[in-house]
């Protein structure tokens, strides 16, 4: 039986729980690490990818990395409800607010780290 998001790290009884089920909506892969470790995320995007690590509520970490260079060019430490409420702010990558991922390699590859137009994410806004 599959338990749910949050279930085993003792993060079930609180409303960030809901937070990490929205990401999961929103395509993220999460996994819980068992015992006392948390729980990872990540979302890929064509030319970046948002990574989450959840070592307890009061502890969280997420950031954006460069695919082709593994630049962090975003990231955030704090609670799990401000990093959870950063990561539904942080637009998509190629939108005019995001933090800038493509290195010149990617241009050069024509690479213009925009989403695909089926995904529609509230990320996107």
């Amino acid at each position: 039986m599959r338990r749910p998001v949050g279930a085993g790290n003792g993060l079930w009884p609180y409303p960030e729980v809901l937070g990490l089920r929205s990401l999961a909506n929103q395509g993220w892969v999460l996994r819980e690490l068992g015992g006392e470790r948390g729980l990872l995320g990540g979302f890929r995007w064509r030319c970046a990818e948002d990574l989450l690590w959840v070592p307890g509520r009061d502890h969280a970490f997420a950031c954006r990395v460069v695919r082709s260079t593994g630049a962090v060019v975003w990231e955030v430490p704090g609670t799990l409800a401000r990093v959870l409420a950063e990561l539904h702010a942080l637009p998509f990558p190629g939108h005019p607010r995001a933090p800038h991922c493509c290195g010149v390699a990617d241009q050069d590859r024509g690479c213009s780290c925009g989403i695909p137009s089926t995904d529609r994410s509230i990320r996107s806004s």
